[in-house]
């Protein structure tokens, strides 16, 4: 009999949750969330404020290389702590796009890059207020750089708030995640060829860090992981997404100070060539009447036939990788078997070479012939048969 699934949910579901995923780790994670964070004062000469971050968070922003980058994004940036990091690294001609979708958010960023930067850096700024995940509707590959701090699950807001720890499902996960996703999906296409994107999380959840770059990964092989050789926290765990190379990102967790920061540097590879398959069909149609017909008024022979009611379609001898495509017609629509009479689609000659028909009708390329030909049309000619 199959046994009832238990559903997570309060502060004994984020117990269990959290338990079965670090096992005997789990109560020195909860013990360093009750710990003041390692908040450090990042100030840039001439500017009116510092600014007071958690160290991860700075070592997350230390991760983007910013040199002889053109335009670098901040796709999700308030309260602006990192946006203030890699401002003050940016080369003198660089500009520097920082977006938050939340509004008041948006105003405490607006503050901050007011305050804790030099008026000739601010200058080179540009806040904007809307939902990162829909930028790619408007522009693509047009950014050098690119910093995604994505929302996340927070355990420890959520452990040291009663409120949101008597609420706490797995869904709140699942939630995030479709949110993480939809920003990553737009952030890829606004990157430029060889442009590098920092993920980051502040997140113990696998499914916010390790796997979903590997799910990221796998649906898009122009990217690779690199190598983020600041010595830091610890490699992320492959145990948790099953990819050997995840260990080039890391995690910053207790014992090595921040409260669950996951780093991951992703560059998009200019030199990647889309891989094609050969048609993975695993059988083909025959058709009588079609070969019939071809040996009759073609000099070439197929045998990769489709049928669908009536009509029939040849399929391609390769296909690029169509995985997760939905599609509505593969190859050329060849003709239509009515009353055991195979009758040619005018898709057919159009498709062909002048050599692979036995009968053939030159034409003046200014003749009302062959303007009624491009537009299907029967045209009327001397030759038996089809022409």
């Amino acid at each position: 009999m199959k046994q009832k699934q238990i559903k997570l949910s309060g502060k004994e579901g984020f117990e269990k949750y959290y338990q079965d995923l670090y096992g005997t780790r789990w109560q020195d994670l909860k013990n360093s969330f009750q710990k003041e964070t390692n908040t450090v004062e990042y100030f840039v000469k001439g500017a009116q404020n510092p600014y007071y971050l958690d160290s991860a968070s700075v070592l997350a922003a230390l991760c983007l290389p910013v040199k002889n980058a053109q335009k670098i994004l901040d796709l999700c940036a308030a309260p602006g702590g990192k946006t203030v990091v890699l401002a003050s690294r940016m080369d003198k001609e660089t500009e520097l796009f920082a977006n938050e979708r939340s509004a008041s958010r948006k105003t405490r960023l607006q503050n901050t890059v007011n305050t804790c930067l030099p008026l000739e850096i601010n200058s080179r700024i540009k806040i904007s207020c809307s939902d990162g995940a829909v930028w790619c509707k408007k522009q693509s590959e047009c950014f050098d750089r690119i910093l995604l701090d994505a929302p996340c699950s927070s355990e420890r807001h959520v452990f040291l708030d009663s409120k949101y720890l008597d609420q706490w499902t797995p869904s709140r996960i699942k939630t995030v995640t479709m949110q993480q996703w939809s920003l990553l999906s737009c952030a890829f296409r606004l990157l430029k060829e060889n442009g590098i994107m920092v993920y980051s999380t502040c997140t113990l959840s696998a499914e916010e860090n390790e796997r979903t770059v590997d799910e990221f990964l796998n649906r898009h092989p122009e990217f690779s992981l690199v190598d983020i050789t600041a010595q830091f926290g610890r490699a992320a765990y492959s145990r948790l997404c099953g990819r050997a190379d995840i260990d080039k990102a890391r995690r910053i967790i207790y014992p090595d100070g921040g409260e669950g920061h996951f780093v991951a540097k992703l560059q998009k590879n200019a030199d990647f060539e889309q891989p094609c398959y050969v048609n993975e069909v695993s059988s083909y149609d025959k058709c009588p009447t079609a070969d019939e017909f071809y040996a009759e008024f073609m000099n070439c022979k197929f045998d990769r036939y489709k049928t669908v009611g009536e009509s029939v379609y040849i399929l391609p001898k390769i296909m690029p990788n169509l995985r997760k495509t939905r599609i509505i017609r593969a190859g050329i629509a060849a003709g239509a078997v009515k009353k055991n009479r195979f009758e040619p689609s005018h898709g057919l000659y159009m498709a062909s070479e002048p050599k692979m028909h036995k009968n053939l009708l030159d034409l003046d390329c200014d003749s009302e012939e062959i303007r009624r030909f491009l537009h299907g049309e029967v045209i009327d000619c001397d030759c038996r048969g089809y022409t």
